[in-house]
């Protein structure tokens, strides 16, 4: 059994379960969470926080 169609291919715009099984199959984010809620690094290399914590500056793999 599938899971259907998507309501959209634009996860953030949409809460249905479906539509994020599907995005992160064919979607990369800049980092993926662990089952700790850690970030671990995907398309982006390293990042960092500004001080007032409202600013993250993020450094791309090569090639993205």
């Amino acid at each position: 059994a599938g899971l259907g169609e998507p309501t959209t291919l634009v996860p953030l715009s949409d809460s249905n379960t479906r539509t994020r099984a599907i995005s992160t199959k064919i979607l990369e984010g800049l980092v993926r969470f662990d089952s700790e809620f850690k970030p671990h690094p995907v398309l982006a290399e390293s990042w960092e926080t500004s001080a007032d914590g409202l600013r993250y500056t993020f450094k791309l793999r090569k090639g993205v």
